[in-house]
């Protein structure tokens, strides 16, 4: 007859520890310490780079490449705060191609699509992850019959 042997393992209780850590905001554009980005700012961060080729300076002196207003891609900051109005505004969450298209709209940066992508794939209410590599989904009509 075969004997089991069981192992028992005798560990010290501690007292869990309570952290504060106080509520995660929902929404990034109702933090404090986000701020909406205006014209005059646009035009300041404008002022620091160079036009690219066939950008034109506009009526409000902003410098526009085929009506749209110039985003330089050295401004990150300026560009991140762009991607999420784009991204969490009324309308949020609707993925890649209309955020992309919603900011194409008005603003003119090279390589938006990389930059829109690289966002949206650390998004986790949006992606749908089952292990390794995180693959964006763009929504079905299914998603929305909740």
């Amino acid at each position: 007859m075969r004997e089991k042997y069981y192992l028992f393992c005798q560990t010290r209780k501690r007292p869990a520890q309570i952290v504060d850590v106080g509520p995660t905001p929902l929404r990034p554009l109702d933090q404090e310490g986000f701020v909406w980005p205006t014209i005059d700012e646009i035009g300041r961060l404008q002022a620091f780079h160079n036009a690219p080729a066939g950008a034109a300076l506009g009526d409000d002196d902003l410098w526009r490449i085929c009506n749209l207003i110039w985003i330089p891609t050295e401004e990150s900051e300026m560009i991140l705060r762009r991607l999420i109005i784009a991204y969490c505004g009324h309308h949020g969450r609707r993925g890649i191609r209309v955020m992309e298209n919603h900011i194409h709209q008005l603003f003119s940066t090279s390589g938006l699509g990389g930059l829109v992508r690289a966002f949206c794939s650390k998004c986790l209410l949006c992606l749908h992850v089952k292990g390794g590599k995180v693959i964006p989904r763009p929504f079905s009509e299914e998603h929305y019959i909740f």
